[in-house]
């Protein structure tokens, strides 16, 4: 039969990398996808007959003008196809298909960090380049912000592949101890390492109870007699720890002569009534106060801590006491303090 001279144009398209080939006897593709789709056009009304070696014909259309291949893998393959048109065919056109390896990439999972961690995500040597998302081309990158990572590499036959991962950085539990602090007396301080905004949090301090078990409650209460430095540390349901930490100090106030009221009023105006040593209160306790007349003549105990001050009457009569000077004994009952003498006068 005659065969005639009908224009036919072989186009072979790689999917997914838009590779398009027209008229070529030679194509060179990185093997991304098992099956890639070839394409010819010729007259209205040609009907196509194509050959396939080292590969599988998958699916065809009505004028066979466009078919999908699923070749065997890596190496050379052939494609040929010609054309029929009212009872005449075109010669026959050839492709040879060189399929080369791609390259490979993988970033690895995604990725959950606390504030302040890093996470460094690294490719294989070999590549001819690579390229990050942030424009830089070494073979890691380290996160620690909460961003898509993608990396692009490309292999010495020029052929391409890419991965991406999520990075969540989860922000740290908030807790706050409170500034440093100084007990004294019966004083007492809770610290709270609770906060609304925690999510599920355990609570881990540097104490342990009564019978030696840490203490895992987000309150802790501290007392005068157990100064010294107290942290805790919170961690919530994301598995982000943070801590705090604060010094409580051994009571410092010291009481002197100096620092004591010298006079008082008790005449029931409201106004400097009492001999007040609140500070006494604070830095001693378990201090006793006593206070003697000129002659000697004890006129005044107090309870330990000074609970009530003296309103300058006769503990044996109760009786206001005259105007005049009278001597003082404070027994602060503290290791290493001294007896603190003087005088106090009561005035109207």
């Amino acid at each position: 039969m005659k065969r005639s001279q009908a224009y036919l144009t072989l186009i072979a398209l790689l999917m997914s990398t838009l590779a398009a080939y027209s008229g070529s006897q030679i194509q060179e593709a990185c093997a991304v996808s098992p099956v890639m789709q070839y394409h010819v056009k010729g007259v209205s009304g040609m009907i196509f007959h194509w050959e396939v070696e080292g590969g599988i014909l998958v699916s065809e259309d009505k004028h066979n003008d466009t078919i999908r291949v699923q070749w065997n893998g890596i190496g050379e393959h052939r494609l040929s196809v010609y054309g029929e048109y009212q009872g005449c065919f075109t010669n026959k056109k050839d492709l040879v298909v060189r399929l080369k390896n791609p390259p490979i990439v993988n970033l690895g999972p995604d990725v959950e960090l606390c504030r302040g961690e890093r996470y460094t995500f690294e490719v294989d040597t070999g590549y001819a380049s690579v390229s990050w998302h942030d424009g830089s081309l070494g073979l890691w990158y380290t996160a620690d912000k909460t961003e898509d990572v993608w990396v692009k590499v490309t292999n010495s036959f020029g052929c391409e592949a890419t991965d991406t991962a999520k990075v969540l950085v989860h922000e740290l539990p908030y807790v706050n101890l409170g500034p440093d602090t100084m007990l004294c007396g019966n004083s007492k301080i809770t610290l709270s390492a609770y906060n609304d905004n925690q999510l599920a949090p355990i609570f881990q301090w540097n104490t342990t109870d009564a019978f030696g078990y840490p203490i895992t409650t987000p309150d802790y209460t501290v007392t005068a007699d157990n100064p010294g430095t107290y942290w805790v540390k919170v961690t919530d349901a994301n598995n982000c720890s943070n801590t705090d930490t604060i010094h409580i100090r051994e009571c410092d106030i010291v009481i002197t002569k100096d620092g004591i009221p010298t006079i008082f009023t008790p005449n029931g105006d409201g106004k400097n009534d009492v001999w007040r040593l609140d500070a006494l209160k604070i830095a001693y306790p378990n201090s006793i106060v006593e206070v003697y007349d000129r002659w000697g003549r004890q006129v005044f105990r107090s309870e330990r801590g000074y609970p009530t001050p003296w309103n300058g009457r006769d503990k044996t009569t109760g009786r206001l006491l005259p105007m005049n000077n009278y001597f003082y004994m404070i027994y602060p009952n503290k290791k290493g303090e001294s007896v603190i003498t003087g005088t106090v006068t009561i005035a109207r």
